[in-house]
């Protein structure tokens, strides 16, 4: 069950907001209590460190571009919640983001029994595309709920139902190989998929394999990945490439991972 903010908790915040000191310019409150101000903006909007449901720990834990955390939807499937993009600040990104958006004209009806109040608008705060976000405000104050955007930066889509839970990038200097190690988990933490994908810099090709395992994180299949599109890349902005930009399903990696793993019994 969702432990949201109660009335007595957002009147004990709108109390504690009066301090002009969570308005002082580049003068953050980070904090673990659920009920702590972390800043407000210059619009008023009430930036709470919250918990997993709610407030600044809700939208870090959700839409935090660099996440590891896995979400499953009541039909069983895992959810891949939107993603703010790479270089996000939260400290320095929430609140711009939050003001641009809070504009009457963007305000959407809601059922008149919701919790919440909601906006739909654009911001360059983060980048200058002008990109669309959704804001919850708990209904008649300015606390923020969560802030997301509509489309999502991130490649990681749950197509094999499995989550990307960790990435390693490393690299070979005497032969200027660079390479990225992606696992996959299921949503009991089981670890299901291993994938390799290899640049070699000194051949200009680019190739890569993946692991199935099973339900004892033991290997149980090894298969190569066809030959895929070489650039010349580094051991830190290939994890950015894999992360943000380069689609598995067009060059048919999930289709072929999730064809072995229904082959082995493992899906």
């Amino acid at each position: 069950m969702e432990q949201l903010f109660n009335s007595g908790e957002i009147s004990s915040i709108i109390y504690k907001s009066g301090d002009p000191k969570y308005q002082i310019k580049n003068l953050h409150h980070p904090g673990f209590a659920k009920c702590q101000i972390q800043k407000i903006s210059k619009q008023g909007l009430i930036l709470v460190t919250g918990n997993d449901d709610t407030g600044y720990c809700h939208i870090m834990k959700r839409h935090n571009p660099v996440r590891v955390d896995s979400f499953k939807k009541d039909s069983g499937i895992l959810d891949s919640p939107t993603t703010f993009e790479y270089g996000f600040q939260p400290i320095f990104h929430i609140l711009p983001i939050a003001d641009d958006v809070y504009l009457t004209e963007n305000k959407v009806s809601l059922d008149e029994y919701s919790a919440f109040e909601m906006y739909v608008g654009a911001s360059n705060a983060l980048s200058t595309n002008h990109n669309q976000y959704r804001l919850l405000l708990y209904k008649f104050t300015k606390i923020i709920h969560t802030l997301y955007p509509l489309k999502s930066s991130s490649k990681r889509k749950y197509s094999l139902n499995l989550a990307w839970v960790h990435d390693l990038a490393s690299w070979t200097p005497h032969n200027k190989n660079v390479s990225i190690t992606i696992t996959y988990k299921d949503y009991d933490g089981k670890l299901r998929v291993s994938l390799v994908i290899i640049h070699d810099n000194y051949l200009k090709k680019c190739f890569g394999h993946y692991t199935l395992h099973d339900s004892d994180d033991s290997p149980v299949a090894r298969y190569d990945l066809p030959a895929l599109p070489w650039q010349e890349i580094d051991h830190i902005t290939i994890r950015a490439l894999y992360r943000y930009h380069f689609d598995f399903n067009s060059h048919g990696i999930y289709s072929a991972i999730k064809k072995s793993l229904k082959m082995h019994n493992l899906l």
